[in-house]
């Protein structure tokens, strides 16, 4: 999900000046297939797909498909912790390991609900997955299962996270935001401020935090969620569907196309 999101970034990085440039693009595969996630180690490109994982060595312009336990499968989302990758199916727990570059996968879903992962983030030994109707799920890169973290939750569809030093929030489908100073072992509530209670994408840029709304556009943070403003001006659509940022920039994906803000909205 993440990762989609940096082409969106760079689409806008080509495409915007003051007045209009024309942004090119060249095809470079997998072919014939949906890519819903990126990620890469050192300098090898990890694509996932509907049907499986695909690798890159050469910046993109050749793909292999390798022949391992994630062959035609849902590859959902990524996650990098050092030199292990981890890949998210779309259901029924689905979620791999691979230490060797994508070769050969371990599975390591012990604990999650057959539900789908909308968003994985790491903080410090730990990753954390929001799911569809399952809440938020911890797993221990040192451990071997995934226990649920939902204490203090409303909500249990969690559709993104972020990280600001050692704070991790959540970003909820009818609940708005919740923090949690403890790895997730309790959450409290953030809605001082925040009127739209539907939160679609999070962003954390230094220690501003940002999130964007099914129909309220975007608002931001610099107290850690304490307190919310809104920041849509400009935007000609509220229905935000991702957040992102290079350098100074902030990137808004909507309903109706990329804007960008170089003030923090």
């Amino acid at each position: 999900m993440k990762s989609l999101l940096k082409i969106l970034v760079l689409m806008a990085v080509i495409s915007s000046s003051s007045n209009f440039l024309m942004a090119q693009w060249i095809q470079s595969g997998p072919d014939n297939g949906t890519v819903n996630c990126l990620a890469s180690i050192d300098n090898i490109l990890f694509a996932g797909s509907n049907g499986g994982v695909f690798l890159s060595a050469d910046g993109a312009d050749s793909w292999n498909h390798p022949m391992s336990e994630l062959w035609a499968k849902e590859v959902t989302n990524f996650v990098v912790m050092g030199t292990n990758l981890f890949a998210a199916e779309r259901y029924l727990g689905g979620f791999s390991r691979s230490s060797n570059n994508g070769s050969s996968w371990i599975w390591v879903g012990t604990g999650l609900p057959s539900a789908a992962i909308l968003d994985l983030t790491v903080l410090d030994s730990f990753i954390f997955a929001g799911t569809q109707g399952g809440g938020i799920y911890r797993f221990d890169n040192l451990g071997a299962n995934w226990i649920p973290v939902n204490s203090g939750l409303s909500a249990d569809t969690v559709t993104s996270l972020a990280v600001i030093d050692t704070v991790l929030f959540a970003g909820s489908w009818g609940g708005g935001v919740f923090r949690s100073i403890n790895y997730g072992s309790s959450w409290i509530p953030l809605t001082s401020g925040l009127s739209e209670d539907t939160v679609t994408t999070l962003a954390a840029i230094d220690t501003q935090l940002f999130a964007g709304t099914y129909s309220g556009g975007v608002f931001r943070s610099g107290d850690y969620g304490d307190n919310w403003v809104p920041i849509s001006n400009g935007l000609a659509n509220d229905q935000v569907t991702s957040l992102a940022s290079i350098d100074n920039s902030v990137f808004v994906g909507t309903s109706n196309g990329v804007y960008r803000s170089t003030d923090n909205g």
